[in-house]
Formats: C-alpha cells, structure tokens, sequence
C-alpha cells in the first residue's frame, strides 16, 4: 500500500509540471497512406533547415554567403506591428513571386541578387514563416 502512495505521489507530480511545451503535429503522405506523428518540435524548423538554409546559411562566412542569413530576413520583414498572419502573408508573397519593387532588403537585393521563385507548397511556405515568427532563430 504505502509503494502505491509513493507511486501515485511521484504520478502525480510529473504530471503536474508547469513547463510550457507545444505539441505540433505533422501529417505527411505516403503512397496512399497518411502518417500522423506529433512531436515537441515546430514543423517549420526542420523545413527551414531543410530549404531555405541551402543559400540562407547562417553558419557560412561572408565570402560563401549565397543570401543573407534568415534572421536577417526576420528582422527585415518584422516590426513593432507586424502581426503574424502579414509576416506569414508575406512572407508567402515574396517567395511565390519574388521582385525588387517589393523587396523590403533592397541592399540584399543589390549584393546577391533577386531571389529566384521557389516552388515550395503553400503549406511549407507558412510553417516556415509561422515558426520564424515565434522563435528566434540564428
């Protein structure tokens, strides 16, 4: 009896840990088949790191920069009132049809050129840019 208080006590301050984590849950498909899986980390991170840090590296030096890194595009494209769905709309806009005259780096632009279309889903896009909007990132 007193092994199950122990048990029940130790239970029941893990589940009251007050830690804040988000659950995030991706659904990919595979031939026909629909994987669920949920995990502790935002979707848009590893699809960040995947395709936008290719030319956005942000551990490559100034002679290999191929871009500016995309804290430097989060800073650029976010201000005092930017609300997430403008940066996400945005965000979505430039890399769908990317041009000078919208451009909100037109130093970039100058040094490294217009960034060429990209055709990512929709979906993507938006991960992306939802994650970049809500965590710092390098």
């Amino acid at each position: 009896m007193r092994f199950l208080a122990t048990l029940f006590f130790i239970i029941l301050l893990a589940a009251c840990n007050n830690q804040n984590h988000s659950s995030y849950l991706t659904i990919t498909e595979k031939n026909e088949s629909v994987e669920f899986k949920l995990s502790q980390e935002h979707p848009g991170k590893k699809l960040m790191e995947n395709n936008c840090y290719a030319c956005h590296n942000p551990k490559s030096t100034e002679e290999e920069m191929m871009a500016p890194p995309m804290i430097a595009v989060k800073m650029n494209y976010i201000s005092e009132d930017t609300s997430k769905e403008d940066f996400v709309a945005e965000i979505i806009e430039w890399t769908k049809n990317p041009s000078s005259e919208k451009s909100k780096m037109p130093e970039e632009v100058k040094k490294f050129g217009l960034m060429p279309y990209q055709f990512y889903p929709e979906n993507t896009i938006r991960q992306i840019a939802d994650y970049m909007y809500d965590n710092e990132i390098e």
